[in-house]
């Protein structure tokens, strides 16, 4: 009887890893169709052959594409956050010594490198997020939205606060201005990068990330100045 129970246990186990495979597989193609054609445009067939899988398959573990679209936005806003759990930001604020604009721009380096590697990561971040806003819904609403990344994120936010307050930052005001006038323009930029260059035959992302490093520069000499 033991040996019946362990071996049951061991198929569920198997079983689960098995699907966890397949949703992966699923999610990854479907961000890489879903960035070349358009989550609208992309037919769920298309996915479920590029995974080399049944259509039917897929709605065992999704419902509708828009349920696929949303699974991949978390999946991918893990890879877009990971630098922003708390460890990894205390770690790379005392590398930088606590000097808060040394700190910025590692971090904004650190996205840099993370765009080179996988520029898709924020192409499909922001296609999914205009599509929820034609739809009326908050992505921020989705469970498990930036939750590994909350504590970290609000530690960062502190941070940035502090140094307003100590006069390091004069350009902004706020955390809110801080992403307003640094953050939010970067991450635009970077996306419209990342489309130019995959219209590209050969898309060259080292020379699309030097440009992104200037404009990085340029954002932050804006934070720093007083106007």
């Amino acid at each position: 009887m033991q040996n019946l129970t362990d071996m049951q246990e061991w198929c569920m186990g198997l079983r689960e890893i098995n699907e966890k495979r397949t949703r992966e597989m699923v999610e990854l193609e479907a961000r890489r169709i879903f960035c070349a054609k358009g989550i609208g445009e992309t037919d769920l067939k298309e996915v479920a052959q590029a995974v080399g899988i049944p259509r039917t398959t897929l709605y065992t573990y999704y419902r509708d594409k828009q349920e696929l679209a949303a699974a991949v936005y978390l999946r991918n806003l893990r890879s877009l956050l990971w630098h922003l759990e708390k460890p990894a930001l205390e770690k790379r604020w005392r590398a930088c010594g606590e000097d808060l604009l040394g700190f910025l721009r590692d971090s904004l380096d650190t996205t840099l490198r993370d765009f080179m590697q996988d520029p898709d990561t924020y192409l499909y971040d922001f296609i999914y997020n205009l599509q929820a806003s034609k739809s009326h819904l908050d992505p921020t609403t989705l469970e498990g939205h930036a939750a590994d990344a909350a504590e970290g994120l609000q530690w960062l936010a502190e941070r940035v606060e502090e140094g307003i307050r100590l006069g390091q930052l004069p350009g902004c005001r706020s955390y809110q201005d801080y992403q307003d006038c640094v953050i939010f323009p970067f991450l635009s930029h970077l996306v419209r990068l990342a489309t130019f260059e995959r219209q590209k035959a050969r898309p060259d992302f080292k020379a699309a990330a030097e440009k992104a490093r200037a404009f990085r520069d340029l954002l932050l000499r804006g934070a720093c100045s007083a106007g």
